[in-house]
């Protein structure tokens, strides 16, 4: 996959909102692995000050029960007690005030080297309580006063709370980033699915739009009934049902066009054949006149009805056409024209081949040219530029004429629009509809810009 579709697919709506619920769901887990980790941590320490508390009170209880026995033989039933240790403090340990003053600095220091599980919450330290290290070992150690005065020390190993700390954060830390990359995977897997149905209905829809109206969007499980089927096979169902029925509307306008031409074009024949005898009986010029509008009716229902077939019509035979050959025809075909009008004509043509009909490309420079004509003024001149590019084939018309208001370049390609000033030059406004729609058929682009005269550009896509 390219670095251009990467970022396509990121950008995609579908991908951003997996990615957030997968994100969701991944800080849910975190939360809870951590929340789990703080409960068997405060859990461990419980059990460890639980068994601490049952063993001072074992030993008391054997004091108690044998108040005359030395020290050393009572402690020698507890000697074999696992991870406990016991020791009687020195008189120069008795006093446990220093532990009272220093306490904030112990916890500190306590802090500094035990972290995660191996270290206990802040309530179980206290001045006959604390975390000590002896040798290599961590020991929870307790004194225990006796009834004699005698002070004991009674420590704990805690060894193996520094051991299950370090493999369980090991786990605690791959579980993380393991269920981060499954929400990763999961966005990219969901959004793969949903990328690739979007862009069928895409894709079907812009092959509809270039003029294949029978092209429809495909259904993945067309034998499911319609409220079984998923989101985007449900879209795609009642996009298809839609353009049924828009092609059976375009069918019937169509059908409509062709009764009224057939209808309209005989009744028209048959009133200028008589209004032509009309007027070689006896000639008027109210008659010559009626003959005019006549022409005019004709000739607008066929530019109208030759945009409608145009704009519902697909190329089929597209065939290669040599431009600079096509330029040189219309160039042959005006050059009277712009003689008479006293205009200069600047060409520079490359050479270069469209897919497409030769015939329509033709009436549309020539409807092009027409307009140039029109509105240059004498001693004027328009030019005709082309040239095959990298993108296509380029054709630059321009004249010196007064051009388009730059807020009417956007409406001139709307049937029957004409700009105020050219409201009283003979024409329909249907001249530039007819082009733009030779173009679309051509897949390719018109644009009008002024520059000292209006310049249109045509493009031509690339075969």
């Amino acid at each position: 996959m390219s670095w251009k579709a990467i970022k396509a697919f990121i950008r995609t709506s579908t991908f951003r909102f997996a990615l957030m619920t997968m994100g969701i769901i991944w800080l849910s887990t975190s939360m809870v692995l951590v929340a789990m980790y703080a409960e068997l941590r405060s859990s461990i320490w419980q059990n460890i000050e639980s068994h601490i508390d049952e063993n001072t009170n074992e030993l008391i209880q054997a004091f108690a029960v044998n108040p005359l026995l030395p020290t050393d033989e009572v402690l020698i039933q507890f000697k074999d007690m696992a991870n406990l240790q016991l020791r009687v403090l020195p008189e120069t340990d008795i006093d446990a005030t220093d532990y009272d003053d220093d306490q904030t600095s112990m916890l500190s220091r306590m802090k500094k080297h035990h972290s995660g599980l191996a270290s206990p919450p802040d309530h179980l330290i206290h001045a006959s309580q604390m975390l000590e290290r002896m040798g290599e070992h961590s020991m929870m150690t307790r004194i225990v006063p006796l009834p004699d005065g005698t002070q004991l020390q009674l420590s704990f190993n805690i060894d193996y709370i520094e051991d299950l700390d370090q493999n369980l954060l090991t786990a605690l830390v791959k579980g993380v980033l393991v269920t981060l990359l499954l929400a990763i995977l999961g966005s990219i897997i969901l959004t793969r699915r949903s990328v690739k149905r979007t862009n069928q209905i895409n894709e079907a829809c812009a092959i509809i739009m270039a003029g294949k109206l029978d092209h429809r969007v495909p259904v993945s499980a067309s034998k499911i009934p319609l409220e079984r089927l998923d989101d985007h096979d449900q879209m795609a169902h009642n996009i298809n049902a839609m353009l049924d029925r828009i092609q059976e509307l375009m069918k019937n306008v169509q059908q409509v066009s062709d009764n009224i031409a057939h209808d309209l074009k005989s009744p028209l024949a048959r009133l200028r054949t008589h209004l032509e005898r009309l007027q070689d009986e006896d000639p008027s010029e109210g008659i010559q006149e009626a003959l005019s509008e006549a022409d005019r009716m004709m000739v607008l229902f066929k530019s109208l009805l030759g945009i409608a077939r145009l704009e519902s019509m697909t190329l089929q035979n597209a065939k290669p056409v040599n431009m600079q050959k096509l330029l040189s025809d219309v160039y042959e075909l005006y050059e009277p024209v712009l003689e008479d009008a006293n205009i200069q004509f600047k060409e520079s043509t490359d050479a270069g081949t469209v897919m497409g009909d030769a015939d329509l490309i033709f009436q549309a420079l020539t409807n092009l040219l027409d307009n140039a004509v029109k509105f240059t003024p004498k001693n004027g001149t328009i030019r005709l530029v082309s040239q095959s590019m990298s993108d296509g084939y380029h054709i630059l018309l321009s004249d010196s004429g007064p051009g388009i208001p730059d807020s009417e370049l956007s409406n001139v390609f709307e049937r029957f629009y004409r700009v105020d000033s050219a409201r009283s030059t003979p024409g329909f406004g249907l001249g530039l509809s007819l082009v733009k729609a030779i173009m679309t058929l051509h897949k390719g682009t018109i644009t009008l810009s002024n520059q000292k005269g209006l310049h249109i550009a045509l493009i031509f896509p690339k075969h």
